[in-house]
């Protein structure tokens, strides 16, 4: 397993213990995280996922929906 380092951009701050990604045995990039709200009001977060890979910049946008 190969650990590569992250980083985090976001309107709010997202301690680096509480998301992770590897490489699985199979090549497979997977990111693994959570999104906690402790506003006292709801939130629909959209998590952006970019990876660069040599020239190439591949990005996937995700918006949780309630």
């Amino acid at each position: 397993m190969l650990l590569v380092p992250q980083v985090a951009f976001a309107e709010v701050f997202v301690p680096l213990h509480e998301y992770l990604g590897y490489f699985d045995s199979t090549g497979i990039y997977t990111v693994v995280g959570n999104v906690k709200n402790e506003n006292s009001f709801a939130i629909i977060p959209t998590i952006t996922v970019s990876v660069i890979d040599d020239s190439d910049i591949i990005s996937k946008t995700i918006k949780h929906v309630p």
